[in-house]
């Protein structure tokens, strides 16, 4: 497709022998909330965690532009698409409990996380690696307050896990996002949640907001001295 600096074919080359779903040309639109979005040189669905990282390190080392996509929300691509490959979370969905921690890879639906006990996150869109990095959360709580470690992919090629202290966790950002560390899975402790229920909070988000609509997201952060609100 013209506007691409790199032939199709690199992209087969680029991904061959990993496990997932490979596209070329894929509209970024059919996959972020709001539904805009030229295509991606390339889009891939990694199927297993080792092809994740695999495809990132791959890119890295031909200088090609790539990006981490979860859930679609908070992200607005341009009408003219993404030069490079586009690598997107949603095949890798395992949660693997341990007793009172339960390890999530990073494409597993905020919504599955809701159900495993985890309330004050109800309503929320996207994946629990987009939600790590951004600390996402309604008034009732944050994700951070559940994370345990983050495992992530460092700049130097090599899967890294970082204590919750070391994460840098604060109002809707992290360390992760700062340092651009692409997140593969997180360690989370069994909620402790006593507020309201996620029928409740839910309720409350159907009365306030237009649910259901195409929309960006929450783009919007509180001032420092106004609390966050539901949403």
């Amino acid at each position: 497709m013209e506007g691409f600096p790199y032939d199709p074919r690199d992209a087969l080359r680029l991904l061959r022998g990993l496990p997932g779903d490979v596209r070329l040309h894929e509209p970024l639109c059919r996959h972020t909330t709001f539904r805009i979005g030229g295509p991606a040189w390339c889009f891939f669905v990694p199927r297993e965690r080792s092809a994740f990282v695999e495809a990132i390190s791959r890119a890295r080392a031909e200088g090609i532009p790539w990006f981490v996509l979860g859930g679609g929300s908070n992200v607005l691509f341009p009408d003219e698409g993404f030069p490079g490959l586009v690598i997107a979370t949603k095949g890798l969905r395992s949660l693997e409990p341990d007793g009172p921690r339960i390890f999530a890879e990073a494409g597993v639906p905020l919504p599955v996380l809701v159900s495993r006990g985890f309330p004050a996150l109800a309503g929320i869109p996207g994946t629990v690696g987009g939600a790590v990095v951004m600390n996402a959360g309604t008034r009732e709580g944050s994700i951070s307050r559940h994370v345990l470690a983050v495992e992530v992919l460092g700049h130097d090629g090599l899967l890294h896990r970082i204590p919750a202290a070391e994460c840098g966790f604060s109002y809707r950002s992290s360390r992760l996002k700062r340092l651009h560390l692409p997140v593969v899975g997180v360690e989370l402790a069994a909620s402790v949640d006593e507020g309201p229920s996620a029928t409740e909070l839910l309720r409350r988000r159907r009365d306030s907001q237009p649910v259901g609509l195409p929309s960006a997201g929450c783009v919007f952060r509180n001032p420092p001295d106004a609390p966050p609100r539901v949403g």
